[in-house]
């Protein structure tokens, strides 16, 4: 940072010039990155903790592919489970085998060799591409080769995505609806004009603008639900600025035309029914899809929250939320937010019924297995008796599903065959298990090898979102050049957050000093 160099200066303090380089830096944060990594990889080792990888692929702005790996495991003395950020590589090559391979060998230069993750190895988590979760050769398939006893996981927060998505195809009036959002993007976005023409009719109405995108798109749900939310508070300056557009003189007669049109669908009161019914609708969907994004979020609780978020839409079908209560109440005065409403032929009204039946059944379908997919057959319905079979196992945990006269080998059968799936002494979980049931305390320690491993098991790739989040904020335009490597140690840095084991960072740079001067030392003597 230059200009802090130079204020420093100017306050008289000696600077130097070992910090004053680019080059410099950029050492020292992959030191520093590189020395936090081999200290989290040797804690892992050395109290045999479980672990899980969640993998998710993206690209830069210079179009280069980029794998982001993050783990899954308990850390420090806390023994708190938590999933973080452990480092990005390029890829040349996208294949299975590719990934593959570029996971384990990434691994295995921080000090997690091969041998470890045959006993260690738990679960792997990514998305549905099909280079990722393919049934025949992807990277789960390939890594359960090596490793037999880990679970394939489908991101769910992916999978709600693709819930959502097939409701868009069985159900009519959904794609005329994207369409109007799709023209209020373009509007917009594309128009700073258009733009600022809105916030002086929101300022007006001395209400304020929210973002609005698009909806039903590659994002997660929750964008989808920004942009609803931003129509319905927006509605009337939207209206305003479309009246005023449409008798503008200053504008063609093409653009008054589409104006006009654009009133008119916004008017309709189909279009203010199908408004309310996706607001009340995506507004449970976002609040599941962002309970699901927690790091500490493990499976049985997940599947609460899924089964309860299905509950709630079922339940819509004959008691409608409040704002279709709201619209429903417009339309019989045809009235909304002060703003009459109208007929309008070409706007299709969505059936609120098959769209709640919809949407249940296609996260039932999606959400209760371990990978996903739209079409039955053989291999989906494995996956499905595979997370039923692994959901009943968990469940022994919940003393509320205990009958109430069991006996005491209840449950046994759970236990033994999570031990055997997570490699952890089988004797002492049953032991640990039956004294849970007499005292339902939790963190025996007999009982905490296994609950451990259970929670190791992710089920989202959220945190791999995150990081491209972050690696898009550091990759600007104007430092698109930087390596993969560099790239990488930033990510680590921001995402870790300080250095472990309360070692402060002039220590680290210090250590990068001595291995710098020692360094030198070396090629003094080879040159003498």
């Amino acid at each position: 940072m230059p200009k802090l160099i130079d204020l420093q200066a100017l306050n008289g303090v000696n600077m130097g010039r070992v910090l004053q380089t680019n080059k410099s830096c950029a050492n020292i944060f992959n030191h520093i990155a590189n020395e936090m990594r081999i200290t989290i990889s040797k804690d892992i080792i050395e109290n045999n903790r479980k672990l899980c990888i969640v993998v998710d692929e993206s690209t830069t702005l210079s179009k280069r592919t980029m794998l982001v790996i993050c783990l899954r495991c308990a850390n420090g003395d806390s023994q708190n489970i938590n999933i973080f950020f452990f480092d990005i590589i390029e890829l040349n090559c996208t294949s299975a085998e590719s990934i593959k391979t570029a996971i384990i060998n990434n691994l295995s230069k921080h000090g997690i060799k091969l041998d470890f993750l045959k006993q260690h190895l738990v679960g792997f988590i990514s998305d549905g591409a099909s280079n990722m979760l393919g049934r025949k050769a992807g990277v789960g398939v390939l890594l359960q080769n090596i490793f037999p006893e880990i679970i394939i996981w489908h991101c769910c927060n992916h999978r709600l995505e693709l819930a959502v998505s097939d409701t868009i195809k069985e159900v009519q009036g959904l794609n005329h609806f994207q369409c109007f959002f799709e023209k209020l993007y373009s509007l917009y976005h594309l128009s700073p004009k258009n733009m600022s023409e809105l916030n002086a009719c929101a300022a007006s109405l001395e209400s304020r603008i929210l973002s609005i995108g698009k909806i039903f798109t590659i994002r997660w749900v929750a964008s989808s639900f920004r942009t609803v939310r931003a129509v319905w508070n927006n509605y009337v300056a939207l209206h305003k600025h479309f009246q005023e557009s449409s008798i503008d003189n200053k504008r063609d007669g093409k653009e008054k035309s589409k104006y006009s049109g654009l009133i008119n669908m916004l008017t309709s009161k189909d279009f203010v029914f199908n408004l309310g019914m996706l607001y009340d609708v995506l507004n449970e969907l976002s609040d599941l899809s962002t309970q699901l994004q927690k790091r500490d979020l493990g499976l049985a609780k997940a599947h609460t929250m899924i089964d309860r978020t299905i509950r709630i839409l079922d339940s819509m079908i004959e008691i409608h939320g409040p704002k279709l209560i709201e619209v429903n109440l417009a339309i019989e005065e045809m009235v909304f937010k002060g703003i009459q409403l109208h007929i309008h032929k070409s706007v299709q009204k969505i059936n609120s019924s098959q769209f709640f039946r919809s949407i249940s059944n296609n996260l039932k379908n999606r959400l209760f297995t371990t990978q996903s997919s739209h079409v039955s057959n053989a291999s989906s319905n494995l996956f499905k008796e595979t997370y039923d079979q692994f959901l009943a196992d968990l469940n022994v945990f919940d003393s509320n599903s205990w009958p109430d006269n069991f006996d005491i080998q209840y449950g046994d059968v759970s236990i033994r065959r999570l031990s055997q799936k997570f490699k952890v002494d089988e004797i002492s979980a049953v032991r640990g298990f039956r004294e849970f049931k007499d005292t339902r305390d939790e963190n025996l320690e007999d009982l905490k090898n296994l609950t451990s491993a259970i929670k190791t098991i992710a089920i989202s790739s959220s945190e791999c979102e995150r990081a491209f989040s972050s690696m898009n904020e550091i990759v600007s335009p104007k430092r698109n050049t930087l390596s993969s490597e560099h790239i990488s140690s930033l990510i680590f840095i921001n995402a870790v957050g300080p250095p472990v084991e309360k070692i402060s960072t002039t220590k680290w740079i210090e250590s990068w000093i001595k291995k710098e001067i020692d360094l030198q030392l070396k090629k003094t003597v080879l040159k003498e």
